[in-house]
């Protein structure tokens, strides 16, 4: 409507329009660092592209005292690859084998202003192998942009929080409650004194249950230690020693050549992958022992077979007559033709002392033939 018919508009609300318009575009023309950063390829401007990320990691350097200055460019940037990273296949698709896993980090996040697409893109960005990491100074700087709603959002789809202190009582009971509660025991001591009031007689000692916070609120804001929330539970989690440098403390104004190059080998595993991982290696594990349950029974099945065989050749042996019956064509009749074997051996096994009496004679014998002794 205001674009079709502004003729129609009156005096006030067009001049609110451009008021709105130049205070929007003033950056755009008067900040020469913005106006040469949008300069697009003209000039031989060497620009890069948000296909870049492909193979190279992407650094945007914003000066502390230029932050809410650049707000505006900084959101339409980041509008620009949002929209980019939505064009990406889902992650379980074939296409997405050949797309590198990307990390957003959002340093002074709130700083920036609103990005209206934030919400929805940290709902639906996992699902296109994006992580997305954002650091705030407080959750009240998410609510005085986004508000409580649009924040129960933002917050509801990060899996991971780190808290590193938090000095409003009311953040620190949000945060206590989202760390939770457990059972701990009280004690109470009781003393009973006589009549004088100044000699205990007797005392008593209550233990009781009771469920109170894991982490107090007042202790948010003294925090010697990092507290992190993830979807395995809450672990507390010890800073690095502040007399050890892990990083320089300033960073180069030049880039070297190996500082733009594209970070090889490097990967970032979203939940849904380290889940899908563990998954795999759990079924791997699962063949690997059904497949050591296969070998085992069959080396019990081959040590059986080779028994029988070996007690069938010494029955046969010393009972060659047993040869002589020839198994039936059906089970009934193979049952049939050695029904008198089974019973005699039924037999034998029943009478465990004539078993014992033939196993005597027979050890006999046997040490009679090895002393050259006929039997």
């Amino acid at each position: 409507m205001i674009l079709g018919n502004p003729d129609h508009l009156k005096a006030d609300v067009l001049s609110a329009i451009d008021r709105g318009l130049r205070n929007k575009l003033m950056l755009f023309a008067s900040d020469p660092h913005i106006s040469h950063s949008f300069r697009g390829t003209r000039e031989g401007a060497k620009c890069f592209t948000w296909d870049d990320l492909e193979g190279t990691n992407i650094f945007l350097r914003i000066p502390a005292d230029k932050v809410e200055q650049w707000g505006g460019a900084i959101n339409l940037m980041l509008t620009q690859l949002l929209h980019y990273l939505e064009r990406r296949p889902e992650a379980y698709s074939p296409m997405a084998e050949q797309v590198p896993q990307a990390l957003l980090l959002l340093d002074e996040f709130a700083r920036f202003g609103k990005l209206n697409m934030l919400p929805a893109a940290m709902a639906t960005l996992r699902s296109k192998k994006v992580n997305i990491c954002i650091f705030i100074q407080s959750i009240a700087q998410i609510d005085a942009i986004y508000g409580v709603s649009e924040r129960r959002i933002i917050l509801d789809n990060c899996q991971y929080q780190a808290i590193l202190r938090a000095n409003d009582p009311e953040t620190q009971e949000f945060i206590c409650k989202l760390i939770g509660t457990r059972i701990q025991q009280h004690y109470g001591i009781s003393y009973q004194l006589d009549d004088s009031m100044k000699n205990i007689i007797g005392y008593g000692v209550q233990v009781n249950e009771v469920r109170d916070w894991m982490v107090c609120p007042h202790e948010l804001a003294t925090l010697e230690e990092v507290l992190l929330l993830t979807p395995h539970g809450f672990l507390r989690v010890q800073k690095y020693p502040k007399n050890e440098s892990i990083r320089p403390k300033q960073l180069p104004n030049k880039l070297s050549g190996s500082s733009i190059c594209s970070n090889e080998g490097a990967k970032i595993l979203m939940t849904e992958e380290r889940t899908k991982n563990a998954s795999e290696r759990a079924q791997a594990a699962e063949h690997q022992r059904r497949t050591a349950q296969k070998q085992a029974n069959d080396n019990k099945r081959r040590q059986e077979d080779r028994l029988k065989y070996i007690l069938g050749g010494l029955v046969l042996k010393y009972f060659p007559e047993l040869s002589e019956i020839v198994p039936g064509r059906t089970q009934a009749e193979t049952k049939e033709q050695f029904q008198h074997i089974e019973v005699l051996l039924s037999y034998l096994s029943n009478r465990r002392d004539l078993v014992q009496q033939l196993q005597a004679d027979a050890s006999s014998s046997a040490t009679s033939i090895s002393q050259g002794i006929d039997v």
